[in-house]
């Protein structure tokens, strides 16, 4: 009988129970996805870094306007 030996690096990396942030499910067009990460790759940057950082500036963007709206009605 021969020995199995697999295919395997000598050491493995140690892989994190549980990832930092949470996986979230969204809808997208197969064409769409394919051709955005294709332009992801291009920038190269990842989808979800990309994702982040577009929805970081539409937070950002939607609290400049409540603040301005607060400051408004406060007559600030």
């Amino acid at each position: 009988m021969h020995a199995v030996t697999a295919n395997a690096p000598a050491t493995l990396c140690r892989v994190p129970r549980k990832p930092k942030t949470p996986n979230r499910v969204i809808r997208v067009d197969d064409d769409l996805w394919r051709e955005y990460g294709t332009a992801c790759e291009a920038d190269g940057v990842k989808r979800s870094d990309d994702l982040r950082t577009y929805m970081l500036r539409k937070v950002k963007a939607w609290k400049r306007r409540q603040t301005a709206e607060t400051e408004e009605y406060s007559g600030a």
